[in-house]
């Protein structure tokens, strides 16, 4: 899928909506911030413990500037491209309800019910059929690594920000240093035509900059104005993309490590049911606890043993939850380093070429100013001919 064309639309509450296309789609559709929003949100409660592309937080105002419009144009663009990759997510019922052109897909979306993690376990066995579940062994193998892996991405993720706050500085500082060579332009070529322009009777041949009839000059001077990039703008975008897939590739381990906590604590609650069922069964109760619970001892022994029978079933789905999530999320995370790394060299690579464009824009009008016949006369000697 691909987003573009970001469209104003006007009205008591205005709001953008953006037009989304691609393989899946047999004609444009258009969708809110908000609808791509509650997607990503009923995906990540619907599938826990997996990795899924992330978007940056709603805002309570300015959605409207230009700014913000490019940027979500962007990220929503990415998380499009990426959500495209994983088939789970091109085949579930949340993907499908967002794609149905006429609806409010944000209420529709948010109004699918919450599943049990029976249910949750079929959507696994369906999505990922390739991946058997495995035993409690396997399962502590793989929340070790898991765990290992969460300070890593905290560290990392606590780095980005740094460099991200680095990176934005330095962009101020370029953005002034392209304003410094606009501005002395215009200051050679405000010098020249209000002062010089007397000192030679109005004959722009004889000026370097204010010179409209030289028209390599002139290009020259526009190409600064017009094709002098500032690099950290495109670094600054990159960090901030970066920084939202790792908290997306973060949230998915801590995903994971509840859901291991939830299995620790349910497998305490069953084995305090069991405890509760030998004492029942063997009438080591007080007539007064049933007085208090207002039921006989063989309706709480039913009750214990229907619950005994639904915290097994929630407790063997959840291990089977747990180890599917964390094979998928664990070798997403490989994908993942790889990816980042070809990324940053990407970046750099794209960082450097502007920098040397930059540069080439700069010295090629210095070249040729300094090469400029006004400017090397050395057999005139103006002062000396008035005398």
């Amino acid at each position: 899928m691909y987003v573009s064309d970001p469209l104003l639309v006007e009205g008591i509450k205005s709001y953008v909506q953006y037009r989304v296309t691609g393989e899946l789609l047999k004609e444009p559709i258009y969708r809110r911030f908000s609808d791509f929003y509650s997607l990503r949100e009923k995906l990540v409660e619907r599938w826990p413990g997996i990795y899924i592309p992330n978007l940056p937080p709603k805002l309570t105002m300015g959605n409207l500037e230009k700014k913000v419009i490019e940027m979500r144009t962007r990220v929503i663009n990415d998380f499009c491209h990426k959500t495209s990759k994983f088939k789970f997510i091109i085949d579930s019922e949340e993907l499908q309800i967002f794609l149905i052109k006429s609806i409010d897909v944000s209420k529709v979306i948010s109004h699918l019910p919450k599943l049990n993690y029976e249910e949750i376990l079929f959507r696994y066995n369906k999505a990922f059929p390739e991946i058997k579940p495995e035993n409690e062994v396997e399962l502590e193998k793989y929340i070790k690594i898991v765990n290992d892996a969460i300070p890593y991405m905290k560290k990392v993720l606590l780095n980005l920000k740094g460099f991200e706050e680095s990176i934005v500085a330095t962009m101020t500082h370029k953005e002034n240093e392209i304003n410094y060579y606009c501005n002395l332009m215009n200051v050679f070529e405000e010098y020249e035509k209000y002062t010089l322009m007397e000192y030679v009777n109005n004959d722009e041949n004889k000026l370097v900059f204010y010179n409209p009839q030289n028209s390599e000059t002139y290009q020259k001077i526009m190409d600064i104005k017009d094709k002098f990039i500032n690099p950290f703008q495109k670094l600054s975008s990159w960090i901030e993309d970066d920084i939202l897939d790792f908290k997306a590739m973060l949230g998915a381990l801590e995903s994971i490590i509840n859901l291991n906590v939830l299995l620790d604590q349910l497998t305490l609650r069953l084995k305090a049911i069991e405890d509760e069922i030998i004492k029942y069964e063997n009438n080591e109760y007080s007539y007064f606890t049933l007085l208090l619970k207002w039921k006989t001892a063989e309706g709480i022994l039913k009750e214990l043993r229907i619950e005994e029978d639904n915290t097994k079933s929630t407790i063997k789905a959840l291990i089977s939850i747990i180890t599917i999530a964390s094979k998928i999320t664990l070798n997403n995370l490989e994908i993942f380093k790889v990816e980042k790394l070809q990324r940053y060299h990407k970046h750099i690579k794209k960082f450097a070429e502007v920098q040397k464009d930059n540069g080439d824009i700069i010295n090629d009008l210095w070249s040729y100013i300094s090469n400029d016949p006004k400017l090397n006369d050395k057999d005139k000697d103006v002062v000396s001919q008035l005398k």
